[in-house]
């Protein structure tokens, strides 16, 4: 029993989340000066807090602690990063002008890093593998107002050279 409620409710009630998150579930990731930071809490405080009662500090210090352990998951090519990426800019899209300059600027960042990441020279790192690609096209697209709103020209012209039939996609 969990605090009184029987464990396999917990269990159904939890299975979305790791059919959502699989593996990444488990994964904490460390926080400056605080305790470690379980990404999936995170993510799903994200996707369901109240922002009526949440000051704008305590949205950016969320966002910062989802972004720590997503970039874990892009670290380490993780099949889930989509799931991630898709909650990020699903919340993004609804605070975007409310969250704090540096948390803000970390989103920035983090959607360069991931364009990089997905679409520039694969010489320089370990691509991804094809099927979290295609996931993560897929969830950049569904996003694709809000994306092209916060990624640089460079970036922009980066994907389009991608999806552009005349050059097909990079090697």
């Amino acid at each position: 029993m969990s605090g009184g409620t029987n464990d396999s409710v917990m269990r159904h009630a939890l299975d979305p989340v790791f059919r959502w998150l699989g593996q990444a579930v488990t994964m904490f990731s460390p926080v400056d000066g605080a305790p470690a930071s379980w990404l999936a809490h995170d993510l799903l405080e994200l996707l369901l807090a109240d922002r009526t009662t949440m000051s704008d500090r305590e949205l950016g210090d969320l966002y910062d602690r989802a972004l720590q352990g997503t970039r874990l998951l892009m670290d380490m090519r993780h099949p889930h990063l989509v799931s991630a990426v898709h909650a990020l800019l699903t919340a993004f899209s609804q605070d975007r002008g409310r969250v704090p300059g540096d948390a803000h600027d970390d989103v920035l960042q983090f959607l360069a890093q991931l364009i990089q990441l997905m679409f520039g020279d694969s010489e320089r790192a370990q691509p991804l593998p094809v099927t979290v690609f295609d996931a993560l096209s897929h969830a950049l697209a569904s996003h694709r107002p809000l994306v092209h709103a916060l990624i640089s020209a460079e970036d922009r012209a980066l994907i389009a050279r991608h999806h552009d039939p005349a050059t097909g996609p990079p090697e």
